[in-house]
């Protein structure tokens, strides 16, 4: 399914806007729907457009799109459009209609079919005919999907998503490039997927509460599958996801049967593109997770988390100057059952604590090409050139050691002969590592560690590190300057 696909499907289920203190007309908001879709490369057509006094009927709509890649073709019965009397536009639609799509990859036929069923759905449109607002409710939105069987993945599958209290709405701007903006919150969400995986039985069920959707679009009038040419052209999409309460559980029969169940507390995610850059986010807290199977030597295995998270910013585009990044890996107050514990150490010798990793990182760069190019990127000898590089925060805590760091580090990307094709830095990094010797003489006396291995452990921290303040704490400043020297603690290694 191409982005393009996806952007029709997300935008449908998009946003709530309060209507407009203006007229529109039946005929106006299909007019609208038509010209919509084809500024994402659809086309959406009706056999028979009956204007019966202050209701226009379409039967027989089609939607179509054929690309290089993909086709989709779908159908409903009817669509009435009726006017208010008070410039609103009323809008009902065939409880269930389908869709299907067939693309190619590597050359195979893959076909794809879609069911939708809404339940006491209502529409109303507002505003004018260049800038249209929507508002939705229904009781229930289910779409039914039967993905195509492949040789190496799911067959005899169903996928079956559905959204319950739904409260929603769009606004569309037309012009030269099209905007679309939106919000649906509902009560809940369900997903099931079913099939056959290696001849396995696979099943998976989740649920979420407290459903909020917002999203943007911009969308330029031109016909490309390019993403990079769309982003040239102004392309924008942008989508933030929340949810409360959520429950999954996955489970397969057979040769190699196992059970994968998981909980967590709320959850976000959010998606941005444009020439500003790309931006992905996602979340979740209170998260708990139970694993069972033919594979693993124990019962079970459980953890928790009180929270989890990745997250990426980065330009997309060429620049002339750097711009700003950002990244971050969190994975934080980590506990596994006392089971685990108890295989590795049944003396409990080892601090039991919560375990946190968090890896925050920020910095300048630019890329010599867009990145969604993906001819010139594979062409380019070196894709972008980094110019700053910054840890904001370095914290790992494990088993009673806990080590912490900043720094930062500028490049020079016209020197890449003194660090052997690395554009030369300068900068330094400053760590501190508290527990470290007790944690390292703990694991000597269980046996996990030969003392070969923690002398030789001991020099290194000795050669790298000094005492800091408090017991049991080290400290290491390590220095890198742009004619190739290395310093650790004022000392040089290099």
């Amino acid at each position: 399914m191409t982005y393009r696909l996806f952007l029709c499907a997300t935008t449908a289920l998009a946003g709530l806007s309060a209507p407009a203190a203006a007229d529109v007309s039946a005929q106006d908001v299909w007019t609208s729907w038509q010209e919509l879709s084809a500024s994402v490369g659809q086309t959406v057509a009706a056999e028979t457009e009956d204007m019966s006094g202050a209701t226009l009927t379409v039967s027989g709509v089609t939607i179509t799109q054929d690309t290089d890649d993909m086709t989709l073709d779908g159908a409903i019965d009817e669509v009435t459009f009726t006017e208010n009397g008070d410039g609103t536009v009323s809008i009902e639609m065939s409880p269930s209609y389908t869709m299907q799509t067939t693309t190619t990859v590597d050359g195979e036929t893959l076909e794809t079919s879609i069911a939708i069923e809404q339940s006491n759905m209502m529409m109303l449109a507002s505003g004018d005919p260049g800038s249209i607002d929507y508002a939705i409710t229904a009781d229930a939105i289910t779409a039914s999907i039967v993905p195509p069987n492949e040789e190496d993945g799911l067959t005899d599958g169903l996928i079956e998503f559905g959204l319950t209290d739904v409260d929603a709405g769009y606004s569309t701007v037309a012009g030269d490039l099209t905007e679309l903006a939106g919000e649906i919150t509902a009560g809940g969400a369900l997903l099931s997927v079913t099939g056959t995986d290696d001849g396995s039985e696979f099943a998976l069920t989740g649920a979420a509460a407290d459903i909020n959707v917002t999203s943007a679009a911009v969308l330029p009038q031109i016909e490309s599958d390019d993403m990079a040419a769309m982003i040239d052209a102004g392309f924008v999409t942008e989508t933030l996801v929340t949810h409360g309460e959520a429950s999954y559980d996955i489970a397969a029969t057979g040769d190699e049967a196992f059970q994968l169940a998981g909980a967590a507390a709320s959850g976000r995610f959010e998606l941005a593109i444009s020439q500003d850059g790309l931006v992905y986010d996602v979340s979740n807290t209170a998260v708990s997770m139970t694993v069972s199977g033919d594979e693993i030597p124990f019962p079970e295995v459980t953890a928790n988390l009180e929270e989890i998270g990745i997250g990426i910013s980065i330009p997309v585009t060429e620049t002339a100057e750097p711009e700003p990044f950002s990244a971050l890996v969190n994975l934080s107050g980590l506990t596994i059952s006392d089971m685990i514990w108890g295989v590795f150490d049944p003396a409990g010798q080892l601090p039991r604590d919560p375990a946190t990793l968090l890896i925050e990182v920020s910095g300048q760069a630019r890329w010599l090409q867009n990145i969604f190019d993906t001819e010139a990127m594979d062409e380019a000898e070196v894709p972008g050139e980094l110019s700053a590089l910054n840890l904001d925060t370095l914290t790992l805590s494990l088993a009673g050691a806990e080590l912490t760091g900043t720094g930062g580090f500028t490049f020079d990307n016209s020197d890449t002969e003194t660090f052997d094709g690395m554009p030369a830095p300068d900068g330094q990094v400053d760590l501190q590592l508290v527990g470290g010797v007790a944690l390292l003489d703990t694991l000597v006396a269980m046996g996990f560690v030969p003392q070969e291995q923690a002398m030789a452990a001991r020099m290194f921290m000795g050669l790298f590190a000094q005492p800091g303040e408090g017991e049991d704490t080290l400290v290491s400043t390590i220095e890198v300057q742009p004619d190739g020297s290395i310093f650790a603690n004022g000392q040089q290694l290099q």
